[in-house]
């Protein structure tokens, strides 16, 4: 199998797993399909957190392939800031940090966006700063037709997820309340596969080249050992 081939079946794959997987805990719980999809610390937000985890340790081991064939330093920082980034985010979306902030903190100061509840609003300063950060993120995948794409879409995810998620819950009935949040966490878990699947498949190609590991170019003696 050819590494571009190997790269277009794990995109597939891994961008498949979130749908594939809220259907399967709507229906194990079925018909109160939103049981185990829409509350946080439910198996849905593990699958979000496995999906981040992923990208976190691709964009890892894209800054140590960065760091051993003695890239430029930005490609290292950019690498390692998408990783921390990616593992914060799993980090929330495993233990519910910025719900548990706008409860237990930021609420109490009763500021909100116009449409949203007290203290929701947390996501979306944090998109905004992903936002202004994506330019000097992008030059190590703007080579990368495929994984720029996945990675595009997934801010676009992102972005509906985060918007979506600052709508007070309190100004609707029960049963919209629990298909738009069960259906806010299904974008959202596409977006983690998205983010997923993007940094594997930039990482897959440094894994196809052995000669540049420890920065050893391609065609040296070392490299043909």
């Amino acid at each position: 199998m050819t590494v571009n081939r190997l790269r277009r079946r794990t995109a597939v794959a891994l961008v498949a797993a979130a749908p594939f997987a809220a259907l399967l805990l709507a229906a194990a719980r079925w018909p109160t399909y939103w049981e185990w999809l829409a509350p946080e610390q439910t198996p849905m937000t593990f699958v979000q957190a496995a999906l981040l985890l992923l990208a976190a340790t691709c964009a890892a081991l894209s800054a140590a392939h960065a760091t051993l064939s003695r890239q430029d330093r930005g490609s290292v920082r950019r690498w390692s800031v998408l990783a921390i980034g990616f593992f914060a985010l799993m980090f929330d979306e495993r233990f519910a940090l910025h719900e548990r902030l706008r409860d237990g903190f930021l609420a109490g100061f009763g500021v909100g966006l116009p449409w949203g509840a007290p203290g929701d609003y947390l996501l979306a300063i944090l998109l905004v700063a992903g936002l202004i950060a994506l330019p000097w993120l992008w030059p190590v995948l703007a080579s990368d037709p495929l994984a720029r794409r996945l990675f595009l879409a997934a801010v676009a995810l992102a972005g509906i997820a985060v918007i979506s998620d600052t709508f007070d819950v309190n100004r609707m009935t029960l049963a919209a309340e629990r298909l738009q949040q069960s259906l806010e966490e299904v974008v959202e878990a596409l977006a983690c596969a998205c983010f997923a699947a993007s940094m594997a498949v930039a990482l897959l190609p440094r894994l196809s080249q052995p000669g540049h590991v420890a920065g050893t170019p391609p065609g040296s003696e070392l490299a043909k050992r």
